[in-house]
């Protein structure tokens, strides 16, 4: 009789766990699993959204490095104003002075092309090293006056003046403008 009682405690006992295990653990257990595989996905989510916000900088600071260059650009053409032109003419003439060209400008039209410009013709002259300097700073933009700037025409003839060596050289001058 004793141990039927104890069979049966154990059996109740037993009874009890299996349905505590199955009522309440299982189900907290299927919770957890849903709990932590939402964690992972709602973890991944952000890991994306952190990318995102990176790379939303980085376009950001390229978009600023953009406007700067493009702020930049529009100093390039000249425009078509008397003020611009002239302190343009201004640098080209100071520029060959410095160097100790003489310069002589004959015209200036104005183009209406696909591509706006001014063309300019020049006369100038003076020693071949000298002439050399004065084109390349022609070409690599005037000092101060960074323009679009295209030499067109170059004609240049040797010149014997007082038993001195001159070069005398025409330029057709392109300047693009807005």
């Amino acid at each position: 009789m004793f141990l039927k009682k104890i069979y049966s405690t154990v059996t109740i006992v037993i009874i009890m766990i299996a349905v505590f295990i199955f009522g309440a653990v299982l189900p907290f257990v299927e919770r957890i699993k849903i709990s932590s595989g939402k964690y992972i996905e709602n973890k991944k989510t952000l890991a994306k959204m952190d990318k995102e916000i990176k790379s939303l900088g980085l376009q950001q600071e390229f978009l600023k490095i953009a406007k700067s260059d493009l702020s930049n650009f529009d100093k390039v053409f000249l425009k078509k104003d008397q003020e611009e032109i002239a302190e343009f003419l201004f640098v080209l003439e100071e520029t060959a002075k410095k160097i100790g060209v003489s310069i002589e400008i004959k015209s200036a039209v104005s183009s209406k092309e696909a591509n706006p410009s001014l063309a300019f013709k020049i006369f100038f002259k003076g020693s071949f090293p000298n002439i050399v300097r004065f084109l390349a700073a022609v070409e690599n933009n005037l000092e101060g006056s960074y323009r679009l700037i295209e030499i067109e025409k170059l004609n240049m003839q040797k010149m014997v003046i007082e038993n001195e060596l001159t070069i005398e050289c025409g330029l057709d001058l392109k300047v693009y403008s807005e």
